[in-house]
């Protein structure tokens, strides 16, 4: 399997921070993006930086749906979230 640069960067960064969230990985794989600034109001009050996890989010998705990436497990009844490197994934970097 032949990965592009930034998708070896985004493996980089979960490996570096094991068990990262969506928000975090954004911030730092796009640290100058103006999602990260932007306000919203809706019902359920202010937020800042909404479109930059979605954003984090959506491309997450895409590296677990190639197999890549792991998210939260339920291990020995503690719940452990965020996103992991699956099995042999490092060969990649």
């Amino acid at each position: 399997m032949d990965l592009s640069k930034r998708q070896k960067e985004a493996l980089q960064i979960i490996k570096d921070h094991p068990g990262i969230y969506a928000r975090g990985f954004g911030e730092l794989f796009w640290p100058d993006h103006l999602a990260h600034k932007k306000q919203s109001n809706n019902s359920y009050g202010s937020q800042r930086g909404k479109p930059g996890w979605l954003m984090a989010g959506s491309y997450l998705g895409k590296l677990k749906k190639k197999g890549l990436i792991r998210n939260g497990y339920k291990l020995a009844g503690e719940k452990v979230y965020g996103f992991y490197l699956k099995g042999n994934t490092e060969k990649f970097l």
